[in-house]
């Protein structure tokens, strides 16, 4: 690949980047704010972080700007999933080296 294509190409990536977490999360972690209906399971978390342009990847970014807003009762179901997530992980591992 050209240089030129790998340092736009790079150039790009780090402006989505730059987007996401000053401009995309910001935005979602306000809108969690000022949500009613909780999304309190881990599909219905999901979908709404997805339907957001937000990979569920940035839940720790996400918990922290809801930590500096104080929003506890948002904070409670993205700990649970963030739990859930790394044990999920932790036990696939687990599985994999004991299959071998």
């Amino acid at each position: 690949m050209p240089s030129a294509t790998v340092e736009k190409e790079t150039n790009d990536i780090e402006s989505l980047g730059k987007f996401l977490t000053e401009v995309q999360i910001p935005k979602l972690v306000k809108e969690l704010q000022g949500i009613e209906n909780v999304p309190n399971d881990h599909s219905s978390l999901a979908t709404y972080i997805h339907s957001n342009g937000v990979n569920a990847r940035y839940l720790g970014t996400i918990y922290k700007g809801l930590e500096e807003a104080k929003c506890t009762h948002m904070m409670n179901s993205i700990e649970r999933d963030i739990v859930l997530r790394s044990f999920k992980h932790i036990y696939n591992e687990i599985l994999r080296e004991t299959q071998n």
